[in-house]
């Protein structure tokens, strides 16, 4: 099942918005106002979650007419919006929509281009196939959602295309951020504030199924892991693997070459 944006459903894509440059005071209080978009379950005031220096780089990478997602809502939405991105925001909080919605009107901040999807992202995302310029994952940050909503809208990042994802800290978000980094098709650009990291699609990955895993970095036989065994047992298989390398080796002619002193 194929999910678009209301512009691409008609055939149409939406014309961009006159861009709005958010002022230094607007980013500081995006960042930092408690409240300002997220509420606890008894109303409590939360903090925004981005830092100033994250919001301002996220923004300032944004132009008027990109195609753009995020998961979560709030002060990166106004900014998406501001830049006339046509962007779609996945949030399972109608509540948050509606704070968006009141503070962008109290702003002047048109949302004409932004399209609000209520539900939790791992049902909202599925079948999404529309192209996306840029990315913002930073939804729910329980495992595995950061992995979830990647998932689902990798394939559809332009090569070219911008993943951002924030707080790359916490353990659940970090996974992702680990796998990225490591693979061929994904370039870490920046990391900003030390939790905001961006990424460059630089590559399609390979169809190779069903061996496609190993062709991934992140799988490499080098860093399999085993500590779930015995002692006993990890040790039987570092010798096996240790003896193999080297039948490998001298069937290659690269053993011989190495006794030798030659390059192998």
């Amino acid at each position: 099942m194929s999910i678009q944006s209301p512009s691409a459903q008609d055939g149409r894509r939406m014309p961009p918005t006159t861009p709005v440059e958010l002022s230094d005071a607007l980013i500081r209080e995006l960042s930092s106002a408690p409240g300002l978009f997220h509420r606890g379950s008894e109303g409590e005031a939360l903090s925004g979650g981005i830092t100033e220096v994250a919001l301002r780089a996220l923004e300032n990478s944004v132009s008027p007419g990109m195609r753009t997602l995020e998961t979560g809502c709030g002060g990166t939405t106004v900014a998406f919006a501001a830049r006339g991105a046509v962007h779609t925001v996945v949030t399972p909080a109608k509540s948050e929509e509606d704070r968006v919605r009141r503070f962008c009107a109290e702003q002047g901040i048109s949302l004409d281009t932004v399209d609000f999807r209520i539900g939790s992202s791992d049902v909202v995302l599925v079948g999404w196939d529309e192209p996306l310029d840029a990315v913002l994952i930073d939804g729910a940050h329980r495992f595995p959602f950061p992995m979830i909503d990647w998932h689902y809208v990798a394939g559809a990042v332009r090569v070219g295309g911008d993943v951002w994802v924030d707080d790359i800290a916490i353990p659940a978000v970090y996974r992702l951020f680990e796998f990225l980094r490591g693979e061929a098709e994904w370039q870490l650009v920046a990391i900003h504030d030390d939790k905001l990291a961006r990424f460059k699609k630089v590559a399609n990955p390979p169809e190779a199924y069903p061996l496609d895993w190993e062709l991934q970095r992140y799988n490499d036989r080098s860093k399999w892991v085993y500590s779930y065994m015995p002692l006993g047992r990890r040790a039987q298989i570092w010798r096996d693997r240790a003896m193999i390398g080297t039948r490998l080796r001298r069937l290659t002619g690269k053993d011989n070459r190495r006794r030798s002193g030659g390059s192998i």
